[in-house]
Parts: structure tokens; sequence; C-alpha cells
């Protein structure tokens, strides 16, 4: 890896499990950078328009009341 250098680790063999081949090559890597670099990027498989999607939910959320934020609270909090 080149200095100054973050990888983006593709992350979508780990949703099968991670048994596979490929999930553990995946693995490896985001142990490789993790433990020279202590970041990394994660390619989620997301475009624009469903991250953007869901920080307008995201948005709308935290502009609600607290009264409607409470509806979605942990029953551990009450």
């Amino acid at each position: 890896m080149k200095k100054n250098f973050i990888p983006t680790i593709d992350i979508s063999s780990l949703l099968n499990g991670l048994n596979s081949k490929k999930s553990k090559e995946t693995i490896k890597k985001i142990e490789k950078a993790w433990l020279k670099l202590v970041s990394f990027n994660i390619n989620h498989g997301m475009n624009k328009k469903q991250i953007q999607s869901i920080s307008n939910v995201g948005k709308k959320f935290f502009r609600s009341s607290e009264q409607n934020k409470i509806k979605f609270g942990s029953k551990k909090m009450e």
C-alpha cells in the first residue's frame, strides 16, 4: 500500500457469510488496512440516489418532534 493511500474495500462478499474464499480475502484486506493504516473506506454498493434518500430520511427524523422520536426509542429507555 502506498503511503497516504486509503484503500476502498468492497464488503459485498461478506453479505453471504464469512466462510467463502472471497469473504476470507476481504477479511484479510480489512485486517491489513486496519493494522497498517487504522483506516479504510467501505464500498457498500449503494448509489448516490440511495445515499441521498437515506440522508433525507435521517434529516426528516431529526427535525421531527421529540414526541415522534420517542416512538422509535428502545423499550429499555422507558
